[in-house]
C-alpha cells in the first residue's frame, strides 16, 4: 500500500510549493555570537557611544538659575 516514488515526489512538491514563496526571515547580524565584546567592538557596531558631545562645555549645577526670594542684609541695608 505504500506510494510509488513518483507519487512521493509529487506530493512533495504540492506541499512544500510555499517555501518558494515565503522565505523565512534572517536572524540579525551578530544574533548568534555568544560571549562579551570588548569596548571597541561595541563602539565599531554603535552599540555604545564613549564621546561625550558635551565635552568642554563648562557644566553648571543646575539647569535653571535660582530666582532669590529673599533679599540679604546688606541689599537690604543698601
Amino acid at each position: 500500500m505504500g506510494l510509488s516514488e513518483e507519487e512521493i515526489q509529487k506530493r512533495l512538491q504540492t506541499c512544500s510549493r510555499h517555501r518558494a514563496k515565503h522565505a523565512a526571515p534572517k536572524t540579525p547580524e551578530h544574533f548568534w555570537d555568544i560571549g562579551m565584546e570588548d569596548t571597541l567592538e561595541c563602539e565599531e557596531r554603535g552599540y555604545v557611544n564613549t564621546k561625550d558631545p558635551d565635552e568642554g562645555k563648562p557644566r553648571f549645577r543646575r539647569k535653571r538659575q535660582l530666582n532669590k526670594m529673599f533679599k540679604s542684609k546688606k541689599e537690604e541695608e543698601g
